[in-house]
């Protein structure tokens, strides 16, 4: 939570770096990935919300809350290794769920 960033970690970093979220002493924290292939980002907040974007396209924000650490860390997964088309077909709601 050092606002530090690190490319091409391995997969295996995925739990830790959520698990740093919850551990940091930052209280308004946020751990993000961002697949630099496809421009799409995901960041996970404290209170459970998870927003989803593209970072050319400040439209194309959509969030969910709550969404459970395994399943973010799942979804993690479907980024990093490209598959976009699977994490659009999920439940996301508009905008960032502010």
């Amino acid at each position: 939570m050092d606002e530090s960033t690190e490319s091409d970690p391995p997969i295996e970093c995925l739990e830790g770096l959520y698990d740093e979220l919850h551990t940091s002493e930052i209280l308004d924290g946020e751990v993000s990935v961002t697949n630099q292939d496809t421009g799409w980002c995901m960041s996970v907040y404290r209170d459970g919300r998870v927003v989803f974007g593209n970072l050319g396209d400040p439209h194309t924000d959509h969030h969910m809350i709550p969404v459970p650490r395994e399943r973010v860390i799942e979804l993690w997964r479907l980024l990093a290794s490209g598959d976009i088309s699977s994490i659009l077909k999920e439940p996301w709601k508009p905008g960032y769920g502010v």
